[in-house]
């Protein structure tokens, strides 16, 4: 009876360490796929950073300095971009460039008028 009593804990003891084993891989690549998840979090938010939220807050800038009367109408935005964006700063540069003008004819005006 005491082979079979061995025989059983030992059976026993492979299922727990088979189980143990299963378990450790789980948690294991639980791990690995958390660490991964984060460093695509990280790639994501750099690039909403980079494409989203810079231009969006140079845009932001400018138009403030515009608005405070601090800002040159010389300066043009950056419209290199093929996107929403690009499309935003190349229709002010050219709201921007018509201010510009009737500005410099008022100027001319005043001018003619002395």
């Amino acid at each position: 009876m005491a082979t079979v009593e061995k025989e059983s804990i030992a059976k026993s003891n492979r299922a727990l360490a088979s189980m143990v084993t299963s378990q450790t891989v789980d948690i294991a690549m639980v791990a690995i796929d958390a660490v991964l998840l984060l460093f695509l979090l990280g790639f994501i938010n750099v690039g909403y950073r980079r494409v989203i939220h810079v231009p969006l807050n140079d845009l932001s800038n400018f138009l403030g300095e515009l608005a405070n009367g601090n800002g040159d109408l010389g300066v043009n935005l950056d419209n290199s971009r093929c996107d929403e964006i690009g499309e935003i700063g190349s229709t002010f540069n050219r709201f921007k460039d018509k201010i510009a003008v009737t500005i410099d004819s008022v100027v001319d005006s005043i001018f003619s008028i002395m």
